[in-house]
């Protein structure tokens, strides 16, 4: 898995504090104030600044969850993009394998995991041997499992990417997709250190 910061509006802290003053008709603050705007769970300054994530060779569930939130930023459909399964072909995709570290038996763990490996490779096995037959990929793509790996980019304001991090960076989130938002947290945290604090000392 990669994560990349692609694009962000500069001052961007600078423009939260700026727009949380215009809320009470006061001078624009300094950059102490984001500190106080979480405290009050006034996060919708944080709208006005924004950043563009590329996040690579991600699991399609990971890719499902990374993508299911109740913000509008991230489920409408001009907020993201990812690789079509349909147009490209899937050969030389990787698959993301659970490693299963929860089974305290070292050797059923080992079983676990190598029913993944197995189902994981005979999909592939399957869906070369239908390009081959000249299936085409939009059809070819239903032998792939969800544990396939894709690319995906996703554009969203600070509050969107806050709400997402709170969720997803939890204890109880599933393995992958809390992975996938340690590492944004972290991408975004050389730009946004401050709106990004809480997440990176978890």
């Amino acid at each position: 898995m990669k994560v990349t910061l692609e694009d962000y509006n500069n001052r961007t802290e600078e423009m939260a504090a700026t727009s949380a003053a215009i809320c009470y008709n006061s001078k624009p603050k300094n950059l102490g104030l984001i500190k106080t705007m979480k405290e009050h769970k006034h996060l919708a300054t944080f709208r006005f600044a924004y950043a563009v994530i590329k996040i690579e060779d991600i699991s399609t569930i990971g890719a499902v969850q990374t993508l299911r939130t109740s913000f509008a930023d991230i489920i409408d459909s001009d907020s993201h993009l990812w690789e079509s399964q349909r147009y490209v072909n899937q050969s030389e995709r990787d698959f993301v394998v659970p490693q299963c570290e929860y089974i305290g038996a070292t050797d059923v763990r080992g079983l676990a995991v190598g029913m993944f490996e197995d189902i994981n490779r005979v999909s592939k096995e399957y869906y070369n041997s239908l390009i081959r037959l000249c299936v085409k990929k939009e059809d070819a793509r239903f032998a792939l499992t969800r544990a396939v790996t894709t690319d995906l980019y996703i554009a969203g304001n600070m509050q969107m990417w806050s709400q997402f991090l709170k969720l997803r960076t939890d204890k109880h989130a599933q393995w992958e997709i809390r992975a996938i938002a340690n590492e944004i947290a972290l991408v975004l945290s050389e730009k946004f250190p401050r709106i990004m604090e809480e997440f990176i000392q978890r």
